[in-house]
């Protein structure tokens, strides 16, 4: 996840360190976020992807395919496998990154769950960004099955040079 917020030299920083080579983004949250500017300078250094060109490519079999598949992950993941690299703003200096595990997520996801007293028939309104390490979490949370009203916004997931999936 990206902090948006950080500007696009701490972005640009971020992705250096993270080796990530695309961005996936959506052109309504650009213009929601009034990101143009930041997402210009990126275009020099990223290759920036569009939600709705993808949208655009997938067809009515490639929904019936994934469908038909909907309980094989798409890629094999271990609970030890890296889930997510958060940043820090950059603030101080040059952002710091922390990789999370698949783990590591459902560990807070469980934390939280230990010490709030919700169900499936609960709504949870998250007003944490998702590039925040909580934010993820209570957005992420697979054994409750909330239903979500998310006020957060994320530029999207970022993927690392030359995995084109």
């Amino acid at each position: 996840m990206i902090n948006f917020t950080a500007g696009a030299s701490n972005i640009l920083a971020a992705c250096k360190a993270a080796e990530v080579g695309t961005v996936v983004t959506s052109r309504a949250f650009i213009e929601k976020g009034r990101l143009d500017a930041v997402v210009a300078q990126l275009a020099q250094s990223l290759t920036i992807v569009y939600l709705e060109d993808v949208r655009a490519t997938v067809s009515t079999g490639d929904k019936l395919a994934r469908l038909m598949a909907f309980r094989r992950p798409l890629v094999d993941r271990k609970p030890d496998d890296p889930a997510v690299i958060l940043f820090t703003s950059g603030s101080e200096g040059t952002p710091k990154g922390v990789v999370l595990s698949h783990r590591n997520i459902l560990a807070n996801v469980a934390q939280a769950a230990a010490r709030i007293d919700f169900g499936r028939r609960d709504k949870l309104f998250n007003v944490l960004p998702v590039f925040h390490s909580f934010g993820l979490t209570a957005r992420h949370d697979p054994a409750a099955g909330l239903r979500r009203a998310d006020l957060s916004l994320s530029l999207a997931a970022a993927l690392p040079h030359g995995d084109p999936s």
